[in-house]
Order: C-alpha cells, then structure tokens, then sequence
C-alpha cells in the first residue's frame, strides 16, 4: 500500500490552512505521510485512541 496521500481517493480535507501547508511541502518533497492515522496510546493503564494530525517513517 502506497502510505502517501495518495493512498486516499483524494487529497485530505486538512482542519487547518498550516495542516494544508504541511501536507504539501511533505507532498512536494516526496516524505510520505498519513494525515490522522489512528494510533493506540496506552495512557495511565488504559489504551486510547489518538488522531496525531501526520505520521511519517516505517508505514
């Protein structure tokens, strides 16, 4: 699976102008990314659920 945007039928629909600007310069510079992959945290005990707004590295 390509990890980039592209992995999406489009482009993200980012929460913020900075996210877009984010996106792009990842985009442009060809680090691939996922815009608010799910990720389990375990936090005091208990495990949660955390959107971090881009994930990059090993997808």
């Amino acid at each position: 699976m390509n990890a980039r945007y592209a992995t999406y039928r489009r482009k993200p629909r980012y929460k913020s102008y900075m996210e877009r600007q984010i996106g792009d310069l990842f985009e442009k510079h060809n680090i691939p990314f996922i815009y608010e992959k799910p990720t389990a945290v375990v936090d005091y005990g208990k495990t949660k659920i955390w959107y971090p707004d881009f994930t990059l590295g090993n997808l």
